[in-house]
């Protein structure tokens, strides 16, 4: 039921009819004809059914191949296990979009049991290492853990200079079982509200990944990295700091005082967004995010009848969201994790992506 309720949607990206034919381990990369072999091939693989993705990753998943991080053959079956070569495909995708390197020079082949060039390259880059002398075991599944330490030294390696220390302020439940060297990599990912866990305050560093959670990940990993992006937060964080002890005033919206939908529309106003003005309508804009993986800037909103929507804020990290609350108060920082606002959240939606 599930699979037919998302043909019918007409959920467009995939696989090539071809790649059934192809052998397991053929992947390359080929940026500049991606976009022309999902043109080509979005009514064949219809049919194929193969790509089936979980509703809350569609769009991101989108989102990825629009940013030219995934290969074709990566979006078949999407809630397996993501394997050791897969993840070094997604894993020098995602260092040469952020680092806008094309080639990458391989001079050894130092495992007997592949030579894949996109783990020779992940490997010559540094993302990856072998699990035993001379093997890589590429048909290995990922662990998350392991991956948290790939995605770190991808970053390390595309941004050098980046700090990438991390507290372990924020301990995940079962932060015993993570292993001493995957620690750094899972809080300071954590800290970017990139890898956030599986719920309940755990990271479940032994479970494996899937290929659409590692998927989703490179995506947001491109975005919070991406100078494009980052220049859309920063603008965001300026013009948010400048209303911040300004009084409520109801109806108004700006420059001086603001309700709440008042300062979203103003806010938003300035970075070129149209936004409707009253908090109702506003969460027609932007796609649905769940509470679990907010991030800076996303829209939040709040129904004191559990239905209807009367409040809406501006998400700003760590638990916390910028708003105009009431009559008598100012613009400020109000927390989500208790009281009030956290009895009362019913949805959010993201316009920087």
């Amino acid at each position: 039921m599930q699979k037919d309720k998302q043909m019918m949607r007409g959920i467009c990206i995939v696989v090539a009819a071809g790649i059934l034919l192809m052998p397991q381990s053929t992947f390359s990369i080929q940026h500049s004809e991606q976009p022309m072999q999902y043109a080509q091939q979005k009514e064949e693989v219809k049919d194929l059914g193969q790509y089936y993705p979980s509703d809350w990753a569609v769009e991101e998943i989108e989102k990825a191949i629009g940013y030219d991080l995934v290969n074709l053959q990566l979006l078949s079956y999407l809630q397996q296990p993501i394997t050791r070569e897969e993840f070094s495909v997604l894993a020098v995708n995602l260092y040469r979009v952020m680092s806008e390197r094309r080639e990458i020079e391989i001079h050894e082949e130092p495992f007997v049991d592949t030579d894949i060039q996109a783990i020779l390259e992940a490997y010559k880059l540094g993302i990856v290492r072998g699990k035993a002398p001379g093997k890589f075991f590429p048909n290995d599944f990922l662990t998350r853990e392991e991956a948290g330490v790939m995605f770190l030294r991808i970053l390390q390696i595309a941004k050098q200079g980046l700090d990438t220390s991390a507290s372990y302020a924020a301990k995940f439940g079962d932060h015993q079982h993570i292993s001493s060297w995957a620690k750094e990599a899972a809080y300071y990912l954590y800290e970017e509200e990139i890898f956030q866990g599986i719920g309940n305050g755990l990271f479940n560093p032994q479970g494996n990944l899937t290929k659409e959670q590692a998927i989703v990940l490179v995506k947001r990993m491109y975005q919070q990295f991406s100078l494009e992006y980052q220049e859309k937060i920063r603008q965001l964080k300026i013009i948010l700091d400048q209303q911040m002890g300004k009084h409520y005033q109801f109806g108004a919206a700006g420059p001086n005082t603001f309700d709440c939908s008042g300062l979203v529309h103003y806010v938003y106003g300035k970075l070129g967004f149209a936004m409707p003005r009253v908090a109702a309508a506003q969460t027609s804009v932007g796609r649905y995010i769940p509470k679990s993986e907010l991030q800076y800037g996303d829209l939040v909103f709040f129904a004191r009848d559990g239905q209807n929507i009367h409040h809406v804020g501006i998400y700003v990290g760590s638990g916390y969201f910028v708003h105009a609350p009431q009559t008598g108060d100012v613009v400020r920082p109000t927390t989500l994790e208790s009281g009030y606002y956290y009895r009362t959240y019913k949805t959010a939606r993201r316009l920087i992506d």
